[in-house]
């Protein structure tokens, strides 16, 4: 471990990135608790931090050439975004939600290109490590703050004028070290909080995969998986759950025969569920299971905290009006709605919840609620066109990476990360600004780890290793 952190310290562009992480998770920290009745310029500085200390590691000296698909990806769809923001901003130009948008549309795409050289050869075990202490420490605070009530200190928002927290019945949905959690619309999009759920469970499966045995990474791993599971739990948010859960899905299906390991494992759940049925066994398995659940929670005491949490997020599901098809493909139906509308946009910035907040005082969205359809407000069809070259242009380029990568769990690593990234270009990489984030700083470091800079030490701990599987936890 000491060596570990004197090679954090040893490298300036590690260095940078890890505070940026820091800087992002603990910012609503600051903003809650310790400046909470400053004014607005310390807010916005600690709200940016992450983004100037992400954005410092240019001037770091680069380690390897530019990646030269990526740069063909931007070059395209960099145009197409600024000129629909362009037509969009002569009918309205919202400065801070323009601001906003640029960030996530063009800044952080190009901050990301410039800082993979400088990253070459970066370890990408720290940034999990790191990002897997953040979560155990939010899933302790979430577990708090759920149980507290919504006007108790521990609870309070970054805005004075939002008095309590936003609750579920009596639950407080957690916002752990975050400035807030959505409150403003039936269809609560995923928070700060929820990302680094879905961060944190990358994070600890990541882990796992280039664990090789070594006891730190497996205990690690599960711990920060775990501890991600129920942040998402204690969020009361249904689609964090589901993703956080579905990663499990996409480890088992990384190695390299992803599609055999599926199709395996599908059938063997149908030959079981068939079997349970002629044989009536389902009911006995079901006990089985129970006793086997209650028995790790009788060890563990999490028996009344994982059942109250889990009827939480159940009974909020029952509640809701809300479909599979309005979560999937109701998106691009409202998008085509937006098009009719405004298919050159109406206002480059108007949709950014904080653009809202600064005109009128409101925190809250101002026409529509999917990404999309909010990107063809702000800058027509033809900028969406641009953002959707970005989006399927950086998977691409994360898989044609993943060709070249010779250790195995770096490669499954790179089946996980193209999951996350893909979840967070689907829901709201725009308007989010932690998972633009997240998502950004993700791709950085995958693509960086698998530098040309960072290649011989994965060759060669495939070559003194070659009979020691990639994952030695126990997983597929």
């Amino acid at each position: 471990m000491i060596r570990r952190a004197k090679g954090w310290f040893s490298r300036p562009a590690e260095m940078l990135l890890i505070v940026s992480i820091l800087a992002c998770v603990l910012e609503g920290t600051l903003r809650k608790w310790v400046f909470r009745e400053s004014a607005g310029p310390i807010k916005y500085t600690c709200y940016f931090a992450k983004d100037f200390i992400f954005a410092a590691i240019v001037f770091c000296r680069a380690r390897a050439g530019l990646n030269k698909s990526l740069g063909k990806v931007l070059m395209v769809s960099f145009p197409l975004i600024l000129t629909g923001a362009g037509l969009a901003a002569v009918h309205e130009l919202n400065i801070v939600g323009g601001l906003l948008s640029f960030r996530a549309l063009v800044g952080l795409p190009l901050l990301t290109y410039l800082i993979i050289p400088r990253l070459a050869g970066a370890k990408i075990h720290n940034v999990a490590f790191l990002i897997g202490g953040l979560t155990v420490l939010n899933a302790l605070l979430g577990i708090t703050q759920y149980s507290s009530p919504a006007d108790a200190p521990i609870n309070f928002y970054a805005t004075e004028d939002l008095a309590s927290a936003t609750a579920f019945e009596e639950n407080v949905r957690a916002a752990g070290t975050f400035s807030y959690i959505t409150g403003y619309s039936k269809f609560s999009y995923i928070t700060g909080y929820s990302n680094l759920a879905i961060v944190g469970a990358w994070a600890g499966l990541s882990l796992l995969c280039l664990a090789r045995g070594r006891l730190s990474y497996i205990v690690g791993g599960w711990g920060a998986y775990v501890a991600s599971l129920l942040c998402a739990l204690v969020s009361i948010s249904r689609g964090t759950v589901l993703t956080v859960l579905a990663l499990l899905v996409a480890l088992a299906i990384s190695g390299r025969h992803a599609l055999g390991n599926l199709m395996k494992g599908l059938a063997t759940l149908i030959v079981a569920v068939a079997i349970g049925y002629v044989f009536n066994l389902n009911s006995v398995v079901v006990k089985l299971s129970d006793t086997v659940i209650v028995a790790i929670g009788y060890v563990f005491n999490l028996n009344s905290v994982v059942v109250k949490l889990s009827d939480t997020v159940i009974a909020r599901h029952e509640i809701s009006d809300d479909t599979i098809e309005g979560r999937t493909v109701g998106p691009f139906l409202e998008a085509g709605l937006a098009t009719e509308i405004a298919p050159l946009g109406s206002g480059f910035g108007t949709e950014q919840v904080a653009g809202v907040y600064a005109e009128t005082g409101v925190m809250s969205m101002r026409r529509f609620e999917s990404q999309f359809a909010r990107l063809v407000v702000e800058t027509g069809v033809v900028g969406l066109l641009g953002f959707l070259m970005t989006c399927a242009g950086t998977l691409y380029v994360l898989f044609r990476v993943r060709q070249t990568v010779i250790d195995e769990g770096l490669r499954r690593v790179f089946v996980l990360s193209v999951f996350v990234i893909a979840s967070f270009f689907f829901t709201n990489v725009v308007f989010n600004h932690f998972a633009s984030f997240f998502t950004w700083v993700i791709v950085t470091i995958t693509l960086a780890s698998a530098s040309q800079a960072g290649a011989l030490p994965a060759v060669t701990s495939r070559q003194h290793g070659a009979a020691t599987p990639a994952l030695s936890s126990g997983m597929p």
